[in-house]
């Protein structure tokens, strides 16, 4: 579970139902369920762990209204992208594998959150529209809660779905799905360690950068009430995820708590940010997008000014009108990750017919291609 407020009624119920177990003669407590063991203490084995979700799934139909995300739904097909990119940690049922995931869950509710359990995913639908929301910056401080307009026509928006799917992916891919009883200082490595494995399977797919696992992060301060022994701290697992992205870089890309970056020590566009936009987002979304994926380009070694691409944005994403936008990437025959999309027209068009938002934006991508080594 992402490190996000719990629901005080339902661990409420819950700790009722465990009480209730213990008082059953030959019953064990696992977990948050109240099951008998099988396996030996401490694991479960692929049967149990797929009961267990099961379990987790009834649990929270009791209370709310919990469906299978449709096939043609950005969430489920978002799901299936980062499955299918990593067929050495995640799989469905194919009918060859012991452990599967299933196709995730939608719960409706008010709440922001995701769950993983077993072969269980349950993300809420108010997690999605947080992934949905733009943060609040100097720049634009009477809008803190602005919408994009069409989540499919935006990078940021996919790569935060993205990000908590993948941090719950995580979860099932490191087998702590399949561990009980663990101690709160256990919970606490283990939800750290799935935000760094989950942006490690993000880093498959262009669309995906490893910043927005910390965008999701800073997304949740807004609602975090206060710690919980089982989870980080927001501050802690924001540093983590920024830190991870510095040591993907091989210690080039450096982002300080504001969302300022610095490449190979230098201050990016001189402030250390990209100015922000309601459609595209804040400076820090678009700059710790930005910057997670310049550290994946250096890890993979292809960091370099003849693999830089930039076309019109619709070509890629069909939601954004033609010639309106610019899509920037690094793209080598086995290798391509998005930039980002600035808000300026890729084909030819002179200064003077460019409005001076847009000649920021494509001053910003003058200044990405500038500073990418030979």
């Amino acid at each position: 579970m992402l490190n996000i407020k719990k629901n005080h009624l339902g661990k409420r119920i819950i700790s009722l139902v465990i009480l209730a177990c213990m008082a059953v003669p030959g019953v064990t407590v696992v977990e948050d369920f109240c099951a008998p063991v099988i396996a030996e203490a401490g694991h479960r084995n692929a049967d149990e762990e797929r009961l267990s979700g099961q379990r987790m799934l009834e649990e929270h139909r009791q209370g709310s209204s919990v469906k299978r995300a449709k096939k043609d739904s950005l969430e489920y097909r978002i799901q299936k992208t980062l499955v299918e990119a990593n067929p050495d940690k995640l799989n469905f049922d194919d009918g060859k594998h012991e452990r599967w995931v299933d196709p995730l869950y939608i719960q409706i509710d008010t709440w922001p959150n995701a769950w993983s359990n077993g072969s269980t995913i349950i993300m809420t639908t108010e997690e999605v529209r947080l992934c949905s929301i733009r943060l609040l910056d100097e720049e634009h401080p009477y809008r803190p809660f602005v919408i994009r307009k069409d989540p499919e026509a935006n990078l940021g928006v996919t790569s935060d779905i993205a990000s908590v799917l993948a941090h719950e992916l995580a979860h099932f891919a490191n087998k702590d799905t399949m561990l009980t009883g663990q101690s709160h200082k256990e919970n606490i490595r283990e939800e750290l360690q799935a935000d760094i494995d989950g942006m490690e399977l993000m880093d498959k797919l262009p669309q995906y950068s490893p910043g927005s696992m910390a965008i999701v992060h800073m997304k949740e301060r807004w609602y975090d009430y206060g710690p919980s022994l089982d989870y980080p701290s927001n501050y802690d697992a924001t540093r983590n995820c920024l830190d991870y992205i510095e040591k993907m870089s091989g210690n080039k890309v450096a982002i300080d708590d504001y969302g300022r970056i610095k490449v190979n020590g230098a201050l990016f566009m001189d402030d250390g940010t990209i100015h922000g936009t309601p459609e595209e987002g804040s400076r820090q979304e678009r700059t710790i997008y930005l910057a997670g994926q310049i550290a994946s380009c250096m890890k993979h070694k292809v960091w370099h000014k003849a693999n830089f691409v930039s076309i019109d944005a619709h070509e890629i994403i069909p939601a954004i009108e033609k010639g309106t936008k610019t899509l920037v990437s690094i793209v080598t025959p086995t290798y391509m990750k998005y930039l980002g999309v600035f808000d300026c027209p890729y084909y030819y068009k002179p200064d003077s017919e460019l409005t001076e938002h847009e000649l920021y934006e494509k001053s910003v991508v003058n200044y990405i291609e500038n500073m990418i080594p030979e």
